[in-house]
């Protein structure tokens, strides 16, 4: 049984189950400028395209198109120096991409991720 859901616009898009810093997230940026009592009301939305593939009863594969790089909100003094190294990726020319399969077992889930996109440095 073969199951397609495709979603377009704005989305809060979580890969993976970890608590806390989980580093298979690549598209969720984070608000850390906000102290919200619950840690899922920091993460913003991106405008991407999901589509989610699922195989079978345990299996299923994701698609994200990004168009836009958005970043995660520090709260940096407003005295502290800022490097900017190019120019900030946006735009379809230089989407961000990201593909998963993910495997959902009784007592096991684990993912495979592939992911093509931008990422703030913080050096």
């Amino acid at each position: 049984m073969e199951r397609v859901d495709v979603r377009i616009g704005q989305q809060k898009i979580r890969w993976g189950k970890a608590d806390g810093i989980n580093p298979t997230d690549f598209f969720t940026p984070i608000d850390y400028t906000v102290l919200l009592p619950l840690e899922e009301d920091r993460y913003l939305s991106i405008p991407a395209v999901r589509t989610d593939v699922q195989v079978g009863k345990t299996s299923t594969v994701s698609l994200v198109v990004s168009p836009n790089f958005t970043p995660t909100r520090l709260p940096w003094p407003r005295y502290a120096p800022v490097m900017v190294v190019g120019d900030e990726p946006s735009g379809w020319r230089r989407p961000q991409v990201g593909l998963r399969l993910l495997q959902v077992l009784e007592n096991l889930d684990w993912s495979l991720s592939l992911f093509a996109g931008f990422q703030r440095c913080l050096c």
